[in-house]
C-alpha cells in the first residue's frame, strides 16, 4: 500500500489561522478547567483500555482555590494576556506582555510565587522584561537532579516528583 499523498502546500496566508489560534487557546482552557478538582495532586492514569471516571470527565469546581465550575487558573489567564499582546503587536514584545500581565494581576484570584517574583524582578532590577522568568528560575527554583532522575528531567535540572 503506497503512503498517503501529501496535501499541497498553501499558497498565501492560511485562511484557518485565526480559528487554529482560537482552538489552541480554547483547548488549553477546557483542559485546565477539567483539571481544577485535581490540581496540585498526583494523577494516576487508569490502565488501558479502561476509561477514566471521576472529576476529569465533566466540569466541576473546587480544587485548592475553590474555583467555580469551568473557571480557569493562572496559566490560562496568562496565556490569554499573551494572546492579546501577540495579536495587538503582531510579534512577541516582552514589555507589552509584562504590561498586560501586570494589568491582569489585581483581578487574579491567585498569582503564583514565581510570577510574583518575576513582577518584582522587572520592577526593581532595571533589567529588561525579556528573560525575567529565566532569571527568577535560575536564582530561586533551580535544583540539581537527584540520582534517580530520568535523563529528560536531568536536562532541565528539575527534581523528580
Amino acid at each position: 500500500m503506497p503512503p498517503p499523498q501529501r496535501r499541497p502546500a498553501l499558497k498565501g496566508p492560511d485562511p484557518l489561522l485565526a480559528q487554529r489560534r482560537r482552538g489552541a487557546l480554547l483547548g488549553m482552557a477546557v483542559g485546565n478547567a477539567l483539571s481544577v478538582p485535581t490540581a496540585h495532586r498526583p494523577f494516576m492514569a487508569v490502565p488501558f483500555p479502561k476509561q477514566a471516571e471521576g472529576p476529569y470527565i465533566k466540569l466541576m469546581g473546587g480544587g485548592p482555590h475553590e474555583l467555580r465550575r469551568g473557571q480557569v487558573t493562572e496559566e490560562v489567564q496568562l496565556a490569554a494576556c499573551l494572546s492579546h499582546s501577540l495579536r495587538a503587536m503582531k510579534r512577541y514584545d516582552a514589555a507589552d506582555a509584562l504590561r498586560r500581565y501586570r494589568a491582569w494581576q489585581p483581578h487574579a484570584f491567585d498569582v503564583s510565587e514565581p510570577m510574583t517574583e518575576v513582577f518584582e524582578d522587572c520592577q526593581t532590577s532595571g533589567f529588561p522584561p525579556l528573560g525575567a522568568g529565566r532569571r527568577v528560575w535560575l536564582r530561586a527554583y533551580r535544583k540539581p537532579a537527584d540520582p534517580g532522575s530520568r535523563p529528560a528531567r536531568r536536562r532541565w535540572g528539575c527534581t523528580g516528583g
